[in-house]
């Protein structure tokens, strides 16, 4: 057995172990987690070639794929050479290429590889040898055919290496006094391209059609046709193809648009795809609910055998519906469908800007998904906080308000979204949504919510300004989709939003209460409110006049709640403030109090939070005797109102 270490893959990222064992050629990674490997019976021949001290062996297929091994050291060449003779049958022939820098040559494609040669020394050499594998799309940029631009797929695995993204061929056109086709050179070559890549020729391996009339794509932009073979997807448009592989495909999204007529089908993706210079994570379909038949090319027994008979050959009902199931079967994805959330129209999402395109935010289970221009998909585990903004905009003619979602830096939101920042701000929420989303957002541990210019949501006053706060929502799980139905009994368990949100409660139920108190705070509240409304009831009956609900007075000598960390903050900082700027106004100061809160380090905040522990100690203390002095020995007190900072 010949083994070496420090060897690299072509396609892979990291370098690995190197191995020639008995009738198989194989590398894995250090951590022995990923391997590749080729049997004596499916190879087809072997090369090398000499680069310094270093050497690169190549081993082609019989079905024309290869696999490059790169880093074995050029004094190993004559025992590697020996084992491929003896183990495999196979001699290993040089392969001299050119590095010179030379631009020009001959075009060729053998096999799944494009090849170029090259004049060296009154000889012809190598000048590239690329594997057409990892081929996403192959096009004609411009007008005038003469270019073909081959674009690869990202590896974002291995973002610390230099990767192949893209190649450019020039295509001469004829010269004076030759005749050219009507199908020029770079025609050809494309079609020769897209064959070799499998892009293109995917026709009696196709299982379902779709047709460019069945859905418009809004990201990346244009009327697509797909065509789902049995490992990958294409998709194809006027001037673009794509090749899609159901392994890069992380996740699925169905997701209603508030007219209930259209609905937006999401694919997530590992690695992007680019249109041009510009990359797509996330591709949004938007088809409609009417009904529709799609017939699937496959026998009953191709159906039992390989999808469990969970296909149909002919599959019908509401578009959006069929277009999910075929997709989760064929994929093995799971597709989810907003269960979670309700905004108070009704809908699962909430109208909203992001920069200059208006869209809709749909806050899921575990996941903020933004669509349609950019999509943007945002997991709550990347979620740093999320902050209210233009809460208390009294002067506002409009009444809306934003929040700026700050994800954790080097996170995949981070990283793998248009225009990615470390924070996103989707602006123009009705006012009237803040409740149901402060709630949902209250829910999720993980997540911390922040209040623009000095809003605090527990103080009443403040909270009228905000609309009042509601019923807490309930903490249930996006849905698995199935077939229509919102159904939570699939029994798939992914680590994206399938999973139950269940854990972030106490008791790991997602219908329990975040907190036992809260539960007995309000059954008293209710029974308190019952028992008044019988009384005024019986009070209306005996006297034959309407009355109304008596005020309650507010004790000049009840002692005051303690106050917060940050209005303790802002008692001590708002007479500096106007004095170094008697100019600024009082909404102008109140922000200018925000700012400097927010940008406070922890130790800055400590004196704060050791004044409000006092002043929360104090509140007790007074209350406590303030109960004892109205209520008496033989009734229970109130209970206390939260004093949570």
């Amino acid at each position: 057995m010949l083994s070496f270490d420090h060897v690299k893959v072509y396609g892979m990222s990291g370098a690995g172990t190197f191995r020639v064992s008995g009738d198989k050629c194989e590398w894995k990674d250090r951590s022995n987690t990923v391997a590749k490997e080729i049997e004596k019976s499916e190879m087809k021949s072997a090369g090398f070639s000499k680069y310094g001290a270093f050497l690169q062996v190549t081993v082609k297929r019989q079905d024309d794929t290869m696999m490059r091994f790169d880093g074995l050291e050029a004094s190993a060449l004559d025992s590697i050479r020996a084992a491929f003779t003896s183990n495999f049958g196979v001699d290993m022939v040089s392969e001299d290429y050119i590095g010179d820098g030379v631009n020009f040559g001959a075009l060729g494609v053998e096999g799944k590889s494009l090849t170029m040669t090259g004049p060296r020394e009154g000889k012809n050499g190598k000048i590239f040898d690329i594997s057409l594998d990892n081929v996403a799309q192959c096009v004609l940029p411009g007008v005038k055919k003469e270019e073909v631009e081959i674009q690869f797929q990202d590896n974002d695995e291995n973002k610390e290496e230099d990767q192949l993204m893209q190649i450019t061929l020039r295509f001469p056109k004829a010269a004076e006094g030759e005749e050219e086709d009507n199908e020029n050179q770079a025609e050809k070559f494309q079609k020769l391209i897209l064959e070799a890549a499998a892009i293109s020729n995917v026709t009696g391996n196709v299982i379902v059609n779709f047709t460019k009339e069945q859905g418009n794509f809004v990201a990346p932009r244009g009327k697509y046709a797909m065509q789902m073979a049995p490992t990958f997807l294409r998709m194809q448009g006027a001037q673009y193809d794509f090749k899609i592989k159901y392994q890069d495909i992380k996740a699925l999204y169905l997701l209603p648009k508030p007219d209930e007529m259209r609905f937006a089908f999401v694919i997530s993706l590992e690695r992007a795809i680019r249109q041009g210079q510009q990359k797509y994570q996330h591709l949004v379909l938007e088809t409609h609910k009417l009904e529709e038949t799609v017939q699937v090319n496959l026998t009953e027994e191709e159906i039992e055998k390989n999808y469990a008979g969970s296909l149909q050959k002919t599959m019908g009902g509401p578009l959006h519906t069929v277009i999910a199931k075929i997709f989760k079967i064929v994929t093995q994805t799971t597709v989810f469908v907003p269960k979670t959330f309700e905004s108070t129209r009704g809908g699962h999402a909430l109208k909203c800007n992001f920069k200059a395109n208006e869209g809709f935010l749909y806050p899921l289970a575990k996941t903020f998904i933004f669509i349609n221009k950019p999509c943007i998909v945002i997991g709550f585990k990347d979620v740093e906080s999320v902050e209210f903004q233009r809460l208390n905009d009294k002067n506002s003619a409009t009444k809306s308000f934003d929040i700026k979602v700050t994800v954790k830096p080097n996170s995949e939101a981070s990283m793998g979204n248009p225009d990615a920042s470390t924070s996103y701000v989707f602006s123009s929420i009705e006012k009237s949504d803040f409740n149901v989303l402060h709630k949902f957002l209250e829910t999720k541990k993980d997540i911390v919510t922040i209040f623009e210019d000095g809003v605090d949501p527990t103080n009443l006053n403040q909270a009228n300004v905000l609309g009042g706060l509601g019923d807490e929502d309930s903490d249930e799980d996006d849905d698995d989709y199935e077939g229509g139905q919102s159904s939570g009994s699939d029994g798939e368990e992914e680590d994206d939003d399938s999973g139950s949100d269940a854990e972030d409660d106490e008791g790991g139920s997602p219908n329990k209460k975040p907190k036992k108190e809260k539960k007995e705070k309000k059954e008293k509240k209710e029974k308190k409110e019952k028992m008044e409304k019988k009384k005024r009831v019986a009070e209306t009956e005996s006297s034959g006049k309407v009355t109304k609900k008596p005020k309650k007075e507010k004790d000049p000598n009840a002692p005051k709640k303690a106050v917060s960390t940050y209005f303790l903050f802002t008692a001590d900082k708002r007479a500096q403030i106007k004095a170094e700027n008697p100019e600024m106004k009082m909404t102008e100061i109140a922000s200018e109090l925000g700012a400097r809160w927010k940008a406070l380090t922890a130790e800055e905040k400590e004196p704060y939070e050791k004044a409000y522990i006092l002043d929360k100690e104090r509140y007790r203390v007074e209350k406590e005797a303030y109960d004892a002095k109205n209520t008496g020995p033989a009734e229970e007190a109130a209970p206390m109102d939260s004093d949570e900072d």
